[in-house]
């Protein structure tokens, strides 16, 4: 749901999950600014997680008018992602889970191997393991 204000301008939008929303106001103070009035820049990251219908969301909010910055498509840590510019210029990623994960696994798909972060992520992982387990002997 899009919110105007009386001149036209945007006053907020609202999106709804299940039984509650999550709201994003335009510039209504002089302490807060959007996007638009910050050379495009986005100050923030939201991420949000849909339990199903990833692409059925993208197309609705094509639909609507929104930007798709990025096609909907599978990554290699097992999720489905899109991602989107609202008329205020916010940045956001929707993502759906459709296969598992777990900390091994993406070291053995093809797409991950092909990674530039292979190493940098390699090494997140090891440390996680090790915070997790205590055992040294991964890294």
């Amino acid at each position: 749901m899009v919110i105007t204000n009386p001149d036209g301008t945007l006053g907020h939008s609202q999106l709804r999950f299940g039984n509650g929303y999550l709201m994003v106001g335009g510039e209504w103070a002089d302490y807060t600014r959007s996007p638009a009035s910050a050379e495009g820049k986005n100050t923030e990251t939201v991420h949000v997680h849909l339990d199903s219908d990833l692409d059925a969301h993208c197309a609705q909010a094509r639909a609507a008018g929104t930007v798709i910055l990025m096609e909907p498509a599978n990554q290699f840590y097992g999720e489905r992602t899109y991602r989107a510019r609202d008329p205020e210029g916010h940045v956001w990623t929707f993502a759906q889970t459709v296969a598992p994960f777990s900390v091994e696994d993406p070291r053995r798909r093809p797409a991950f191997r092909s990674n530039c972060f292979l190493e940098v992520f390699s090494r997140a992982v090891d440390q996680f393991a090790i915070r997790q387990t205590g055992d040294r002997t991964m890294s």
